[in-house]
């Protein structure tokens, strides 16, 4: 279960109290990683607070790696603030819950064949 994480691009950008980051993560052997566990690896390397961290956008790339935008910022009330909804949202663990437990297929297709 190795995940290395490499700084490729570190950005501070004042203005937005925040650190526009990009990353490459090498998951050899396994899947992806899910956004809440890019969002630990990310927080432990810098050595910040989890809810500082928001992974904006992840690019699967060759040979078990993946591209990784996110952005740290220096307080967390400041992210909330400035952050999309919908960013925020995808970045919390109770979506990482629902997306985990949701079934394959299935349920879509049997509400549209009830209702015809």
């Amino acid at each position: 279960m190795s995940k290395d994480v490499e700084i490729k691009n570190d950005f501070k950008n004042p203005l937005l109290s925040r650190r526009e980051m990009t990353l490459i993560i090498s998951h050899l052997g396994e899947g992806t990683p899910n956004r809440l566990n890019i969002r630990k690896k990310i927080a432990s390397k810098l050595g910040e607070e989890i809810d500082k961290v928001y992974v904006r956008k992840i690019i699967e790339q060759a040979d078990n790696r993946c591209k990784v935008l996110a952005h740290v910022y220096d307080d967390k009330e400041i992210a909330l603030k400035i952050e999309p909804d919908y960013i925020i949202k995808r970045n919390s663990e109770k979506q990482e819950e629902q997306v985990q437990s949701k079934p394959v297929g299935g349920e879509a297709k049997d509400k549209s064949e009830k209702e015809g």
